[in-house]
């Protein structure tokens, strides 16, 4: 398949909520979840493990997404040899794109944009990523926590950048350890809370 090899949406205000999508090879675009359409419809993609895509095999690729939501997602070990193979790539004219509360860990690239749009990038632990975390055309971020990607991307003006100190990442268990510097260091905005009302 040329896009979308796990799952593929065009045009559609679809929900693509707590799915395990993993090793799918894709020869363009999106090898995990490929988002496809002029314009998207308020598409959401959350609370999804995507791991293992194939060449060139983005975990999430966006194509002309406008009003597309990722978050909570768990983005692990998409390592195809390609230059865009990434946790999330997007490329077309997308301007209202929300990345938003992910883990993106252990990729080639963490988040790549072949377009002058800017997304929205919050609250994310972007790490352990082979070639980069955040490409620096992408300028509206914060709160996120960029750490050893191989570059020297920003995590934004109220971001940190430390070991996020992950319970087991070699056995898969990505929730924090109790001192993980990324608790409660997220953006205070109660929009952003966790479910238990707390700082995200």
């Amino acid at each position: 398949p040329y896009d979308g090899a796990g799952i593929y949406v065009y045009n559609s205000s679809a929900i693509i909520r707590g799915n395990i999508v993993r090793d799918n090879t894709s020869g363009l675009t999106g090898g995990g979840i490929c988002a496809h359409g002029t314009p998207m419809r308020q598409l959401e993609i959350c609370y999804n493990e995507i791991s293992g895509t194939g060449t060139p095999g983005e975990a999430i690729g966006c194509l002309y997404a406008e009003n597309t939501y990722i978050h909570h997602n768990l983005i692990r070990d998409n390592v195809a040899n390609h230059w865009a193979a990434s946790g999330v790539y997007l490329n077309g004219e997308g301007t209202s794109v929300r990345i938003i509360n992910n883990t993106i860990v252990g990729n080639r690239h963490g988040i790549v944009s072949a377009t002058s749009a800017k997304p929205l990038i919050w609250n994310n632990i972007i790490a352990n990523n082979l070639e980069g975390g955040i490409e620096e055309n992408m300028t509206n971020r914060d709160y996120n926590d960029v750490w050893n990607n191989n570059d020297a991307s920003s995590p934004g003006p109220n971001g940190i950048t430390a070991d996020p100190q992950f319970v087991n990442a070699a056995g898969g268990d990505y929730a924090l350890l109790a001192s993980s510097p990324c608790i409660d260091a997220g953006d205070p905005a109660t929009q952003y809370n966790d479910p238990d009302g707390s700082r995200n």
